[in-house]
């Protein structure tokens, strides 16, 4: 639906030609690094509210508490 809508521009990072070509889209337009399953943990000592969708990150209370481990340096794909 981006790419139709025109709101997507094309990327190709390193090693964009070694992806699976099921994994992206020739012009770069979209492209998948992370195939895995995707888990919220939840600091219960610190985050008293556990949130319990991806809208609920956006609420205003988790504003500068989200971390995400870069799969460049974590091994993780």
């Amino acid at each position: 639906m981006a790419r139709a809508a025109g709101v997507v521009e094309g990327f190709k990072p390193v090693n964009f030609d070694r992806l699976p070509q099921s994994l992206r889209e020739k012009d770069g337009q979209w492209f998948t690094v992370h195939t895995l399953s995707v888990a919220f943990l939840v600091n219960t000592q610190l985050v008293k509210n556990v949130p319990q969708s991806w809208a609920d990150l956006l609420k205003p209370e988790y504003k500068n508490a989200i971390v995400y481990q870069d799969p460049r340096s974590t091994g993780q794909p």
